[in-house]
């Protein structure tokens, strides 16, 4: 059984972390001059956590998954899976503490374990010489 670096899973779910939260505040942004006039800040707000346009911000994830497989050197795919637990956790206290049981959440806080395991493959099969 390898063995599972602490550091590179903490760090790998800090950037995660922190990347899901800059795209969701440019694709935020984004949507709120896009859809500027369609009714009020909150309204804009609760259209914008239901639509689709919000998941490109799990390409933090995936930076997240890779960035830990890369620091723990062994075991990429599992370092990548791990380094989505702050999101993962982030998303039951939503769930659990402040209720939000919006189908979308759920995807989304299933999701990041598997998109941090993609960013760990990525890792893993970029060191592979190919020539």
């Amino acid at each position: 059984m390898k063995r599972v670096s602490l550091k590179a899973v903490f760090i790998g779910s800090v950037v995660s972390f922190a990347m899901m939260l800059v795209f969701i505040i440019i694709l935020g942004r984004l949507y709120a001059m896009l859809y500027a006039g369609a009714g009020t800040q909150e309204e804009i707000a609760a259209a914008f956590a239901n639509s689709a346009f919000s998941w490109p911000a799990l390409a933090g994830v995936v930076i997240g998954g890779y960035v830990a497989a890369r620091i723990a050197g062994t075991a990429e795919r599992l370092h990548g899976a791990l380094s989505s637990s702050l999101n993962v956790l982030w998303g039951l206290f939503c769930i659990l503490v402040l209720g939000q049981t919006q189908p979308a959440a759920i995807i989304i806080m299933l999701l990041n374990p598997i998109l941090g395991l993609l960013g760990g493959y990525i890792r893993q099969i970029s060191l592979h010489d190919w020539s």
